[in-house]
């Protein structure tokens, strides 16, 4: 089975341009140095990199001073959820000057607790720290008072690719200016199953083509500003029925379709040059019939990955303290590094697992060898990723560097370009100045960002049902005398169901959900709206785009990027 697909594999990745062992290195993106990263043109593939020279004279003299001990300790990123307090200290203490460990992901905080932990990490490590995050929609998934941006769920509904490129590169600069390096970020998965119940609104989407197109823009973008995008989780967690946070997801594709659809857009992204890849908790029989996780499978972490697509940046594993990647009776960081992670990430208990690693390599289970190699190879891109300057995190008037009016421009088109007019059966948008509309809210004030825009183009009366309200007769008789009615449906329950059902059973009118649209099967009432529009998350930004939709004021270009079962299919979207 395995040779089989390794024909396919390499087939395809031959024809998206993916040579084993050559991909990274011949398809950078810039000559331009950006924070310490040179990278090449596509053609220069002869051409000397500077960098790359100075990063491995650099990689090679620090790694003079390691013990096994401490290179092995490179390889680890433990999560801390800490805050800045005696305790967080200690726990950054413990990580950085007696683990000695090559960096952290930090948990929710705020700015200044971030800039105030990673400037004590950085002041206490002898080998500069790679700080990480898990930013999939900006640094505000973390950290709070930064900039939101839609989820991908949106973008994948938008799909600009030079809007994703710009994004990318913002999440750059946000990233450096908070001294984070490595963003989890783009989520690559193709969610074919809406009942995924943890990618969902994480991913651009069911279209391999569209996913890696939009992921590899952002890729281009974060790394051509210096900071490191880890594509996850492959070979991809898009049509799984289990949370891997908390069991072994199962994918039953056979090994021609994982290539086709799930590996697809990991191969795009490589052909673009995408710096690391996280490798997810995922039982993938047709890849490695053991039934073990990807991120613990040398089947496909070093042969199908590394080997047989060519992929020779930094390899990340997903946290390993989640349930999808325990083993019984293994420590599954020396699992992690003998299936060829290169990064051992947020493991249940660092110290432990760190002796269990240096313990194999002691006993010739793990080669020294392999651990010098793997030292080397994050050293290297330490230096890449600018960490040879001992970067300090200066958070004087950080808020104000952070939300700035170019970020929140950005951010609003976006939203524009995110709006879908899935259908219009009456032909009522967008909406003449002249009418009359009545616009209810459904789950948030009368009075909110969507609402306040609506009356700012047209002649608008506001209503709204919240907190398991029922919609009540007095409020039918006003809708009733309008011309058009509007509902905007903020929450998903069974009361904010009800209440959709009943204006829609007695007034003709246009549904605006602000919501993960996988939820929107569960809206019964959506057969009786003559008009459909999805606006896919609820950000200031995007409530204000689809008030702008619907009184003409943008073009609306979105489609479906996924199929929803009784609302429409991928692709659906009337432009105007």
């Amino acid at each position: 089975m395995m040779f089989v697909s390794r024909i396919h594999i390499v087939a395809v990745a031959v024809a998206l341009g993916v040579i084993a062992g050559t991909a990274f290195a011949c398809h950078s993106r810039s000559k331009a140095e950006n924070n310490g990263v040179s990278l090449l043109e596509d053609n220069d593939v002869d051409a000397v990199d500077v960098t790359d020279i100075r990063a491995g004279e650099w990689a090679d003299s620090v790694m003079a001073g390691l013990s096994l001990r401490e290179r092995v300790a490179q390889l680890f990123v433990p999560r801390l959820d800490i805050t800045n307090n005696k305790a967080g200290y200690q726990a950054v203490d413990q990580a950085v000057a007696v683990d000695k460990m090559g960096g952290f992901l930090l948990g929710k905080g705020t700015i200044a607790s971030y800039a105030d932990l990673i400037n004590r990490g950085q002041s206490k490590a002898s080998v500069p720290l790679m700080i990480t995050l898990d930013g999939e929609w900006g640094l505000s998934m973390r950290v709070s008072g930064t900039p939101r941006f839609p989820y991908n769920i949106a973008l994948g509904a938008g799909a600009d690719e030079a809007m994703m490129y710009a994004y990318g590169r913002e999440m750059a600069r946000e990233c450096r200016l908070m001294g984070i390096q490595v963003n989890f970020a783009p989520d690559m998965d193709v969610n074919s199953n809406p009942d995924n119940p943890v990618i969902g609104y994480r991913s651009f989407g069911e279209d391999p083509g569209r996913v890696g197109m939009l992921g590899s823009a952002y890729c281009r973008g974060m790394w051509d500003e210096g900071v490191m995008p880890v594509g996850k989780h492959f070979p991809g967690h898009g049509d799984t029925s289990v949370d891997s946070h908390k069991a072994l997801p199962t994918v039953d594709h056979d090994s021609r379709r994982m290539m086709d659809v799930d590996i697809k857009p990991f191969v795009m992204a490589i052909r673009d040059g995408m710096p690391a890849i996280m490798v997810g908790h995922l039982k993938v029989p047709s890849l490695d019939p053991s039934g073990i996780p990807a991120s613990l499978s040398k089947k496909i972490t070093t042969d199908l990955l590394q080997t047989d697509l060519g992929f020779d940046g930094l390899v990340f594993t997903d946290a390993l303290a989640m349930k999808g990647a325990l083993l019984p009776n293994e420590n599954n960081c020396v699992s992690a590094f003998l299936a060829g992670a290169d990064i051992l990430l947020g493991s249940t208990n660092p110290s432990a697992d760190l002796k269990a690693v240096v313990a194999a390599v002691n006993s010739g289970k793990i080669s020294k060898a392999e651990v010098d190699r793997r030292c080397r190879k994050v050293l290297v891109y330490k230096y890449k990723l600018g960490l040879s300057r001992r970067p300090h995190v200066d958070a004087t008037g950080m808020s104000s560097r952070l939300n700035t009016p170019q970020v929140d421009s950005l951010i609003s088109e976006m939203s524009r370009s995110a709006i879908t007019v899935v259908r219009d059966d009456s032909g009522m948008l967008p909406f003449a100045a002249e009418k009359s509309v009545a616009v209810v809210s459904i789950g948030a004030p009368a009075k909110n960002a969507f609402s306040e825009k609506c009356k700012a183009y047209g002649n608008v009366m506001c209503y709204s049902v919240e907190n398991g309200s029922v919609v009540s007769e007095s409020m039918l008789k006003n809708l009733r005398s309008a011309d058009a009615v509007v509902i905007g449906v903020f929450k998903d329950a069974e009361w904010s169901r009800k209440a959709l059902a009943a204006i829609a059973s007695v007034r003709p009118s246009v549904g605006v959900f602000f919501m993960n649209p996988f939820k929107l099967p569960k809206f019964s009432g959506t057969k009786s709206l003559t008009s459909l529009v999805l606006a896919y998350d609820d950000i200031p930004q995007i409530r204000v785009a689809a008030a702008e939709a619907l009184f003409g004021r943008i073009s609306v270009v979105g489609s479906l990027p996924v199929d929803l079962p009784g609302v429409g299919k991928i692709g659906d979207g009337v432009k105007f």
